[in-house]
């Protein structure tokens, strides 16, 4: 790439928190764990994205911006 090009890139994961909590111990969070251990099994590594940024970092003089995004998820209703 040449100087001053960009990148983006977007991605997900399995993995599923709540800020305050409320995910813990809900089938949400017992079905996003079965994902990952059947990804795992499977030599899947979908928790991969979590270090794009660094490999992007360590290619070139990359600057990097990384965005975390929360979704409402409401266990149960």
């Amino acid at each position: 790439m040449t100087s001053g090009a960009s990148i983006e890139y977007q991605e997900l994961t399995w993995e599923v928190c709540s800020d305050d909590g409320t995910a813990e111990g809900t089938h949400l969070e017992r079905w996003a764990q079965l994902m990952l251990a059947g990804a795992k099994a499977m030599g899947r590594d979908v928790l991969s994205v979590w270090h794009v940024e660094e490999w992007l970092r360590n290619w070139g003089s990359w600057t990097s911006i990384a965005y975390k995004c929360c979704y409402h998820v409401a266990p149960g209703e």
